[in-house]
């Protein structure tokens, strides 16, 4: 198996997985689940891959001085692409986003821009098993801790909020369940925010009555710190990851 980054041609497979997971109905309604699934992940990889390509120009271009996040973050937000590629995905998305608080006209601090798309490919096969996507959103406010506050920008919006690194989908092809990728992934998840957006903590949401993904979730390091519209939030940090270390004898 192999993990990397997600490309347009995974989106039909990912969106056949994620609509089987989250439909138990008929055929009907999970051909328009599935085609919801397909156009809100088009849009995010889209804007990825946009942002993506534009700042590898802009550090190109700046080759001779080294860009902080804040002075990159102006750059790549000058680019009228980047900035319509993102609100076009904003606004097809179905998930709670940071950017409801924040205006397209204004540069967002770098950590709203965070936001990647894994998949993991059996290469033997040349088949999609499993699809990951990982996002900085709001926490729910029962959530006391948080890795970082941002105060919102907007105008008609004054309450401070917190926000992580969140696990948006999690998925894995039926016809590869138990042979440990979701694990690998979880592993892979918490190394990647924790290298690439200097994030110490990972959380995502599962539904309650979900005791296999909350059996799993718990015995990698994440504990219960919440809930929100029927689902259970849940958090890991550094220090839950140092406590699944057995101790040397």
């Amino acid at each position: 198996f192999r993990t990397r980054r997600t490309v347009a041609a995974d989106i039909d497979e990912v969106s056949t997985m994620l609509a089987g997971e989250t439909q138990d109905s008929g055929w009907m309604d999970k051909l328009r689940a599935k085609t919801s699934f397909q156009r809100q992940l088009t849009h995010r990889l889209a804007a990825v891959e946009e942002s993506r390509r534009t700042m590898q120009r802009i550090r190109q271009q700046h080759d001779e001085c080294v860009l902080s996040d804040y002075d990159g973050c102006y750059l790549l937000w000058s680019q009228e692409a980047v900035r319509r590629s993102i609100e076009k995905a904003v606004s097809s998305s179905r998930e709670r986003s940071a950017w409801l608080s924040h205006g397209y006209d204004m540069t967002p601090p770098p950590e709203l821009l965070n936001h990647c798309l894994i998949t993991v490919e059996d290469t033997l096969a040349n088949e999609v098993v499993a699809f990951a996507e990982v996002a900085w959103l709001p926490s729910p406010s029962s959530n006391e801790r948080a890795v970082v506050e941002m105060h919102s920008q907007s105008a008609d919006h004054t309450d401070d909020e917190v926000f992580s690194s969140t696990i948006v989908n999690l998925v894995t092809s039926k016809n590869h369940r138990r042979l440990g990728i979701a694990s690998r992934m979880l592993r892979f998840l918490s190394k990647f925010v924790s290298s690439q957006w200097s994030s110490d903590e990972l959380s995502l949401f599962v539904e309650s009555n979900n005791e296999q993904a909350i059996s799993l979730y718990s015995s990698r390091g994440f504990v219960l710190s919440g809930s929100e519209d029927g689902l259970l939030y849940m958090r890991k940090t550094a220090s839950n990851e140092m406590a699944l270390i057995p101790l040397k004898t």
